[in-house]
């Protein structure tokens, strides 16, 4: 869904007159906080695989989806001149949280949208399948997205791509406008050039 959300944000970036130069030089904050972010939730799930005898695994769960909350909020606190595109991810990451914590940090899978396309449930670390008894259900992994990675995604998902989308545009937007400044720059100084040999 990621791609997706780049891919989308590349053409409205396009269509509303941005320039893939702001792509190059974005000026984002912290970078690497989404970064650690992912990184926690990713090493957490590879030992939960391949070391599952070391410790009870989903017991403190809630430090890594802290952990990777905080990280995604700070980000979008420090890139926040990037408004939409903050707000958005900001108001996912939040959804997400809300509705992991409220269900003993586990996002609840829709069974019924799992029986509805013949997918059998797979246990996973820090997910369970509800069957409409799951609190802020509304919240939980209910959107089907199939083509072409299959799954199911949240409402704090696809806010999250949302502000993926934004940060994408914005950053194409800043680029266009500091390529016509560039350009009127160059037009001043070769009339002052002319002006100067004249």
């Amino acid at each position: 869904m990621l791609a997706v959300a780049v891919l989308i944000g590349l053409i409205a970036g396009l269509a509303f007159g941005g320039s893939p130069a702001g792509l190059g030089r974005p000026g984002f904050r912290a970078l690497w906080l989404p970064f650690l972010g992912v990184a926690l939730e990713l090493t957490y799930g590879a030992l939960d695989r391949f070391f599952p005898q070391w410790f009870d695994y989903q017991s403190w769960y809630w430090v890594i989806v802290c952990g990777y909350t905080l990280c995604i909020l700070l980000f979008c606190w420090r890139n926040r001149r990037y408004a939409a595109g903050a707000l958005f991810a900001a108001a996912g990451t939040l959804a997400n949280f809300a509705v992991i914590a409220a269900n003993s940090w586990r996002m609840p899978v829709s069974g019924a949208v799992l029986a509805a396309y013949g997918a059998s449930p797979q246990p996973s670390l820090g997910y369970f399948v509800e069957q409409g008894d799951a609190a802020l259900g509304f919240l939980g992994d209910i959107i089907p997205f199939v083509p072409p990675y299959g799954g199911l995604l949240s409402v704090g998902d696809l806010l999250l791509c949302a502000g993926v989308v934004f940060w994408i545009m914005e950053t194409m937007r800043m680029g266009a406008v500091q390529g016509e400044g560039v350009l009127r720059h160059a037009g001043r100084a070769k009339c002052l050039k002319h002006v100067t040999r004249s």
